[in-house]
């Protein structure tokens, strides 16, 4: 009983904090993680046949709204919504539109989306999507590196660094090979550097880079771990 209330307290402590605090929601953290998770031949095939749509003026197809939906994840703590809102939006919201027959999603807001059916298009024709690991995607990582940041007008500046950041930390959820590790790593080395050639450096950059090094530290060692066990265990 004592547990339960304690528990009881906290939730509402959390929901308390959170009323009153941004809820941000990552479009580029969003799709990290979609193409991410959309890599298994029946997934890959759903994700060739339904489009992904955040602004409807890129719509270029006469469309009708199959449904209204709501995508609610179950948290505990408020604070766990982002991440789990980031992580699994639009692969549930994709496969639901599969599922009622639509092909292509329009989000309206964090969970929000239309299911529609774009009527030019004839998704049953359309072939399976390929994977291409995310976290193995040097865009961002070239743009930083070559300079260019430091020519942009500071909106555009900033947009490309939270881009930046929001792509390592996805990249950072999703890692399970020492290869993408180190591939997570040269990133990390870039935002780092960037940051040194500043004329201020940046506190909140330096926060993060520490942030990331201490979660792939332990990704490393996890795998590690997993790899030694593996090798270990006699075949049968």
């Amino acid at each position: 009983m004592k547990t339960l209330k304690l528990l009881l307290c906290a939730v509402a402590v959390s929901a308390i904090c959170s009323s009153c605090s941004h809820q941000v929601y990552s479009v580029e953290s969003m799709y990290n993680n979609y193409n991410s998770r959309m890599k298994s031949d029946e997934e890959l095939a759903i994700k060739g046949k339904v489009h992904v749509y955040f602004n409807e003026k890129d719509i270029k197809s006469d469309y009708d709204i199959i449904s209204v939906n709501a995508y609610k994840p179950f948290v505990i703590f408020q604070s766990s919504l982002v991440k789990k809102m980031n992580k699994k939006f639009l692969a549930e919201a994709v496969k639901k539109a599969y599922e009622e027959g639509g092909n292509a999603i329009l989000v309206k807001s964090a969970g929000a989306f239309f299911v529609l059916n774009l009527t030019n298009w004839n998704a049953d024709d359309a072939p399976a999507a390929t994977f291409k690991n995310p976290i193995f995607d040097t865009k961002y990582s070239d743009l930083v590196k070559s300079g260019k940041l430091a020519t942009m007008k500071r909106g555009e500046r900033v947009r490309t660094e939270k881009a930046f950041t929001d792509e390592i930390e996805a990249n950072i959820e999703n890692v399970k090979t020492l290869d993408e590790v180190k591939a997570i790593r040269d990133k990390v080395v870039v935002l780092s550097n960037y940051n040194l050639t500043l004329k201020h450096s940046k506190k909140s950059i330096e926060k993060a880079v520490k942030k990331y090094n201490k979660k792939l530290n332990r990704a490393e060692k996890k795998i590690k771990k997993a790899m030694a066990k593996a090798n270990s265990t006699p075949k049968k």
